[in-house]
């Protein structure tokens, strides 16, 4: 399961300052907006749960963590940068559970636009993808709360919840085939990635990454 927020500090009236869009398996499940407060379900996915306890679950920990990032984005400061105030924040939620227990979490973190931080929560690796951002990584795994929320956010909710949808889904969320309904927002996350493979590659991203650094001396 994956959940792309996308949340501001300020806003202009009648916009959201938080946005959430949640799919499964690449599916489109739900949407949420915090100007209307409302978790809206999509395609068929979204309309077998939007009565279970699980998607009542799931709203609150939307709006929970919503309002958790944008908690933080006072204290968020790029190195190098001139922007004026904190930047939007692009955050990548991820979980997969399989045969009863979960089998990957992850925090995917993006500064207006840019992916900046990922975070493996099976383990609590961090990895630094723009330079900009390493001292936003210290800052954050130092903060031994906030590195434990994210931790139970993602290896505890996420994948309970996800869980629990699965088994209104007959264990398999990917095995329904349908149309999906258009979304009444435009995706905001400007740099996507499918969740699996973000799990999947995350070393991968590490390895990488370590690699430029190389070549640039």
């Amino acid at each position: 399961m994956c959940l792309d927020f996308t949340v501001k500090w300020q806003s202009r009236p009648g916009q959201p300052w938080c946005e959430v869009q949640g799919s499964v398996d690449q599916r489109p499940f739900l949407q949420y907006d915090s100007d209307s407060n409302k978790v809206q379900s999509l395609g068929y996915l979204g309309e077998k749960v939007n009565a279970t306890k699980a998607w009542t679950e799931l709203t609150h920990m939307l709006k929970e963590v919503g309002q958790e990032l944008r908690m933080i984005l006072p204290d968020i400061k790029l190195e190098k940068t001139r922007n004026r105030g904190p930047p939007t924040l692009q955050t990548k939620l991820s979980c997969q559970h399989e045969s009863g227990a979960c089998i990957g979490a992850s925090w995917q973190f993006g500064f207006n636009g840019q992916t900046a931080l990922l975070l493996d929560t099976m383990n609590m690796n961090w990895t630094v993808t723009d330079a900009r951002a390493r001292g936003i990584q210290e800052d954050w795994e130092n903060n031994r709360n906030l590195a434990e929320n994210f931790k139970k956010i993602s290896r505890g909710d996420c994948c309970y919840l996800l869980k629990d949808l699965l088994e209104h889904w007959g264990g398999n969320a990917g095995a329904h085939s349908t149309i999906i309904k258009g979304p009444r927002y435009p995706t905001v996350f400007t740099h996507q990635v499918n969740c699996m493979d973000l799990l999947n590659t995350h070393h991968l991203l590490r390895l990488n990454f370590h690699c430029q650094e190389i070549w640039r001396k």
